[in-house]
């Protein structure tokens, strides 16, 4: 917003001392608050081996565990029934409850286990990172489930949970990690294409400042068939307007770490279904969060009904134990970005001469991905980076053993680096590539945000409404605090408002940004209301700088002003008579008696007389002593004389005719 600069020249005089008289005793205004080289961290050159993590923890992943536990809770706990007017879960739900806390605190050494949130007793363990400003990632699933033993719908899903907790438990993450277990699911009282119970949830963490970085949900996830992708794992993340660039970008890196350490069994769904449609990341979605769901590709009939027991036929517990490595191994990963240190990816591959390969990368807006090759043979080779329509937006050639490729991204979506054998002979390539990603995609690659001490999975690391780049590269605020200035406002709201982050006072009124935007003023703006007056000589005298008629009584303040009436009261003198009606009637505001006759306006109002004039009929007797104020004495003498003339002439006539009487 424009600061507005409105003249002052009807109330120049009136108001001159008030208006340069300061009103409030604000805070020294603070310079703005961009980090300066010596505050920055130094951008380390280490790297870390994202496949080697990927592969440790798939390493670790027991499938028979899996399957022992959905055995065990399908059997020992089926029918885990949620009443859904009622808000309560049957005693078979309760006991599954137990079963899932227990198992928790068990393979984690105690370190974990559940509490209750919500009305919808969402189950929530919370595993603390190394630092508890950045946003917390969220692994979820369903617990209850419709009336059956209910091992597809949902136990698979709460083992898929645990299990990322048992994988996660030794690892140095830096976010904290919710694990997750819902009772919400779709059912007669709770319509389809949502989950109430996780939008409950959802709701309560952004009342507390603690908005997600991300959502991975597992949801029925057992059933394999023969049909096209019918043993794959199901990777959705929405459609059209519901898809989040930091969703695609979750949904490729389950396929590459698939790829590279899983058993390649993760497939993009580009259509989803009631799988996506009832999870909680469809409720994220709306929170603006990236999200995705693990799922079987497929739907079925068989799922939450009597023959959902662990040994069904067609149930295979290989896209479970691939869902638990995917999850964990992208939950280590983005735990790690906050940390500096720039992931690797190093592969080998053999090249004939005149052949190619092909690598699958994505790139996440403003960041750059370098690549490194070696071969040992006597040829050339060239690499490219191409665009999803195969066009080669960039490329290098090498024909001395090696060559390096930097490339830096401005869009985000899917690339390929392609290796190129262009010589005559046969070679091994060894290649690696590191990539600084954007994942919250605020402009700030991963880089930059460790240098700033942002979050690198959150667009807002401090929640104040801004996101960290405009934080930074724009308005030069702190996006570590929510209140650069400290004037009360948060950054965000200042920014929407058009007021200053870095300054106390943005319109220069003495009044500070955070006590004006908390009382509806404009902290753009010395005179919010446009009356002439400065906000804070309006606050001074009582007035309301929102209005320009403070008291309603159809003067403008600043009109009050230089009348010197009350602009506070419609009634200055408390006669009775409005301010307004009085200066209409060239009667004095500031008195209840205009005239000095000794009669109020009030009442010589109410009787007709004058009140700005003392002699109402002008014969020269004041109205205070005027037995008849409203007449003329020499009007009422003619009157009065003829009357006496004609009461004397009665009396003598009465008199005259008692004597004829007495002498008769």
């Amino acid at each position: 917003m424009t600061r507005d600069q409105i003249s002052q020249y009807f109330a120049a005089i009136a108001v001159m001392v008030l208006v340069f008289s300061p009103v409030l005793t604000v805070d020294a205004q603070l310079k703005p608050a961009s980090i300066s080289p010596s505050e920055q961290r130094v951008i380390p050159s280490s790297v870390y081996d994202a496949e080697a993590d990927w592969d440790s923890i798939f390493g670790s992943v027991s499938i028979t565990w899996l399957r022992n536990f959905v055995r065990d809770m399908s059997e020992d706990h089926p029918y885990r029934t949620w009443y859904p007017l009622d808000k309560a879960p049957s005693p078979q739900l309760e006991g599954g409850w137990t079963m899932a806390n227990n198992t928790l605190m068990s393979i984690t050494g105690g370190n974990l286990s559940f509490k209750i949130m919500t009305e919808y007793m969402n189950l929530v363990a919370i595993r603390n990172g190394s630092d508890s400003r950045l946003a917390p990632i969220i692994i979820a699933g369903t617990i209850a489930g419709p009336y059956s033993p209910g091992a597809n719908a949902y136990a698979a899903s709460v083992a898929g949970v645990l299990h990322v907790a048992y994988l996660l438990n030794n690892l140095t993450i830096s976010n904290d990690v919710y694990f997750v277990l819902v009772n919400t699911y779709r059912s007669y009282h709770q319509p389809s294409g949502s989950n109430i119970g996780f939008r409950a949830l959802l709701s309560t963490l952004e009342n507390q400042g603690r908005h997600p970085a991300t959502v991975l949900w597992m949801d029925s996830i057992l059933y394999e068939s023969e049909e096209t992708n019918g043993d794959r794992l199901a990777i959705q993340f929405g459609q059209g307007g519901e898809v989040l660039e930091g969703s695609e970008y979750l949904a490729f890196l389950s396929t590459q770490v698939s790829a590279y350490a899983g058993n390649s069994r993760a497939v993009v769904k580009s259509t989803t279904n009631r799988y996506w449609d009832d999870s909680g990341s469809a409720e994220a979605i709306n929170y603006g969060i990236p999200s995705i769901v693990f799922s079987q590709y497929y739907t079925e009939s068989v799922s939450g009904r009597e023959n959902d027991d662990w040994d069904f036929f067609y149930w295979s517990y290989t896209m479970l134990e691939e869902a638990a490595g995917i999850a964990a191994s992208i939950i280590a990963y983005l735990g790690k970005i906050s940390n500096g240190e720039a992931p690797i990816v190093e592969r080998t591959t053999s090249l004939s001469a005149g052949s190619s390969k092909t690598i699958d990368i994505y790139l996440t807006g403003i960041s750059s991905i370098n690549v490194s090759v070696g071969w040992s043979d006597n040829t050339t080779i060239e690499a490219q980076i191409r665009n999803e329509f195969d066009v080669v937006l960039f490329s290098r050639v090498g024909d001395n053993n090696s060559l390096i490729l930097n490339y830096t991204n401005e869009d985000t979506g899917e690339f390929s680096l392609r290796l190129l054998n262009s010589g005559t002979n046969s070679t091994t390539v060894q290649y690696n590539y590191t990539h600084w990603h954007d994942f919250d995609q605020d402009g700030l690659s991963d880089d930059l945000e460790y240098m700033y001490g942002t979050d690198g999975i959150s667009s807002d690391t401090d929640n104040d409404l801004a996101d960290d780049y405009s934080e930074v590269m724009v308005y030069g605020c702190d996006p570590l605090v929510q209140d650069t200035d400290g004037d009360g406002a948060i950054d965000g709201v200042e920014i929407m408002l058009g007021a200053d982050p870095t300054i106390v006072d943005t319109d220069q009124d003495t009044l500070s940004d955070g006590f004006e935007i908390e009382n509806g003023y404009d902290p753009t703006s010395n005179d919010t209301d446009g009356d002439q007056i400065l906000d804070n000589v309006e606050v001074d005298l009582g007035l309301n700088p929102l209005s320009n008629d403070t008291d309603g009584d159809g003067l403008l303040d600043y009109q009050e002003l230089l009348a010197g009436t009350d602009a506070a009261s419609p009634d200055s003198d408390g006669d009775g008579l409005s301010d307004l009606f009085e200066l209409l009637n060239y009667m004095d505001p500031l008195s209840q008696d205009s005239d000095k006759d000794g009669l109020s306006d009030a009442y010589e109002i109410e009787n007709c007389l004058m009140p700005n004039n003392p002699d109402t009929d002008s014969d020269g007797i004041p109205d205070g002593v005027d037995w008849m104020p409203r007449e003329h004495w020499m009007t009422i003498v003619p009157v009065a004389g003829f009357g006496i003339f004609l009461l004397v002439m009665i009396l003598w006539l009465l008199m005259k005719r008692r004597t004829y009487s007495r002498s008769g």
